[in-house]
């Protein structure tokens, strides 16, 4: 028994493209502005710990420090 199988191939138009270029850096600039509002509230917390619920969390306050001091864009 033969099959035949039909392809609706259609290439990608330039509007096409461009709307996909276009989705594709607005998604990952939301994606990053999320990322990087998330290190900053998590830093802030982190630089309102006491250092009884540092010690309770293993952190040292060297490490508490250099991770409060990282620019907002880094992991």
């Amino acid at each position: 028994m033969n099959q035949t199988i039909f392809i609706n191939y259609q290439p990608y138009s330039n509007e096409n493209t461009f709307s996909a270029t276009f989705h594709g850096f607005f998604t990952g600039a939301a994606i990053a502005l999320h990322t990087w509002n998330k290190h900053h509230k998590q830093r802030k917390a982190l630089s309102q710990l006491s250092a009884r619920l540092l010690e309770d969390a293993g952190i040292s306050e060297s490490h508490r420090l250099a991770e409060i001091n990282k620019p907002f864009w880094r992991s």
